[in-house]
């Protein structure tokens, strides 16, 4: 099976832990070969916007990758027969592609040495265009357009958003878009679900520091200006009363 740990991609036994493997790599969506042997998710382009496909050979501890287009690659999936199936978004096309031959790509030694979020990040490690905001508990959303639960998430979180406002808790709630959302569909979703939330930039070379690319949506909790927890997944609106209830110590009902 793979789990994360502080956003790395691990692999290890299913019943047990007599096979581990850390991959250091931050990836999501990860899905095994018919075989068990491989490993493929996709991870954050180095540089650029968008994601990539990548293989983790669990018997040799390499990596492949096996996309390189302009576009995201992003939910690989195997065949019985070896390829690898995938959503691609990109100018020149958007789609699903069936890749065949990936093991054909050149291996490479996995990275020398695990990769961890920051446990207590700071609102300004994160969002330092984005003044800190005056309440004591904050919502920060990472959503993404690919998601199909990233709209009921919104609409959710915008809900609670007027709970807070509406009881004069002290808490507020902030939407940030991860890299590979193009701009027209934002605001297409966006309108589709009558979203009015407040969007705060969130540079990509910080993306990985939020957790966000092992799940979207992912939300972080500030508490004083510092990240005492993040969720992975959608988050319903009772989930996030109760979490901000938890957060304050006070009943906001």
């Amino acid at each position: 099976m793979t789990t994360f740990v502080r956003g790395a991609v691990v692999v290890r036994s299913l019943t047990d832990c007599d096979y581990l493997l850390d991959t250091g790599i931050q990836g999501a969506k990860a899905d095994f070969s018919w075989d068990g042997r491989y490993v493929a998710f996709h991870v954050q382009k180095q540089g650029s916007k968008g994601y990539e496909i990548q293989v983790v050979d669990t018997e040799k501890r390499t990596v492949r990758t096996v996309t390189n287009s302009a576009g995201s690659s992003l939910f690989p999936s195997w065949t019985q027969d070896g390829r690898l199936n995938f959503r691609y978004d990109g100018d020149d096309y958007r789609g699903f592609i069936t890749a065949s031959n990936v093991l054909s790509v050149p291996e490479r030694p996995l990275p020398g040495g695990p990769t961890r979020v920051q446990a207590n990040a700071r609102w300004a490690d994160l969002f330092p265009e984005t003044p800190a905001p005056r309440s004591r508990v904050n919502f920060v959303m990472v959503w993404a357009t690919w998601s199909a639960h990233s709209p009921d998430a919104l609409v959710d979180l915008q809900r609670a958003g007027r709970h807070f406002r509406e009881t004069s808790a002290d808490v507020s709630v902030f939407t940030a878009l991860e890299t590979g959302s193009l701009r027209a569909d934002v605001d297409r979703m966006r309108r589709a679900n009558g979203i009015d939330l407040p969007e705060i930039p969130l540079a990509p070379d910080r993306l990985a520091r939020t957790e966000a690319l092992n799940q979207i949506p992912t939300t972080l909790l500030f508490k004083d200006g510092v990240v005492v927890d993040r969720r992975l997944g959608a988050q319903t609106y009772d989930a996030l009363v109760a979490w901000a209830v938890s957060a304050l110590g006070a009943d906001l009902r």
